[in-house]
């Protein structure tokens, strides 16, 4: 089990290269992340106008996340919002979890416990979760993890340790792939990885800890700083492949 000085530690490394990157710019310049919303069955007809209409996707997922978020807690025919945000607004067609299973891993969460195959499926579960209690639990998938290991891996590689990749169907990913980039950057050390039975409490505890010290105007909510992490993508993956060559023959 982690400490939260181990959350406050990496934390604090963090922290620095963020305020990097968002220096001077707004986190709508990153977070490029659109959806159309067609289905009147789950949605209100102003709620479908509202939404479609904003003025970016950044405002476009918080006024989702804070409409989904509303319904929810009314208990408004849950599975089937379930499904939507996995199937549809996560993109994530294969997802085909029964409402029993959903249920028992919002329960595991409550208790802070996942099993490993709720961890293997960590992508779509935890998008479920993030819209159930925004501000406590976030969005953790590849992209995300990607991210996070190459801001550790180019800056504090002497630490070693990293993030679980999610399995991920970006092209990207799939072409740069984390686990062995790592390796050549450390031919000589073996890499650890964060307790996969804590793995995603720790995530979550990180970012509410990162939002502690980045909160402000630009950053209102806690999973603001997840939406920031998964805009960088595009831009980790360009630095990464600038210093790191892959070829396959």
């Amino acid at each position: 089990m982690y400490t939260i000085n181990q959350v406050k530690k990496l934390g604090d490394m963090l922290y620095e290269h963020i305020t990097f990157y968002l220096n001077g710019k707004e986190i709508d310049d990153f977070y490029k992340y659109d959806f159309i919303i067609d289905n009147e069955d789950l949605f209100e007809i102003e709620e479908i106008n509202k939404i479609n209409n904003s003025i970016n996707g950044f405002e476009k997922n918080v006024l989702l996340k804070n409409i989904l978020c509303n319904k929810l807690k009314q208990n408004e025919s849950d599975y089937i919002y379930y499904l939507w945000i996995v199937n549809k607004w996560g993109g994530i067609g294969g997802f085909k979890q029964e409402y029993p299973e959903i249920k028992k891993f919002i329960e595991n969460i409550s208790k802070k416990k996942i099993n490993y195959k709720q961890l293997n499926t960590i992508s779509s579960y935890s998008k479920i979760i993030s819209f159930i209690n925004p501000e406590k639990y976030f969005i953790y998938d590849s992209k995300v993890a990607f991210v996070l290991n190459w801001l550790l891996l180019k800056n504090y590689s002497k630490e070693n340790i990293y993030f679980l990749n999610p399995n991920g169907r970006n092209s990207e990913i799939l072409k740069n792939d984390m686990d062995t980039i790592i390796n050549l950057y450390e031919k000589n050390d073996i890499k650890r990885f964060f307790e996969k039975d804590d793995i995603y409490f720790f995530y979550c505890d990180l970012i509410v800890y990162l939002f502690e010290k980045l909160k402000s105007n630009k950053i209102q909510k806690a999973f603001y700083i997840e939406m920031f992490l998964f805009g960088l993508f595009e831009i980790m993956v360009n630095e990464m492949e600038k210093k790191v060559k892959i070829i396959i023959e």
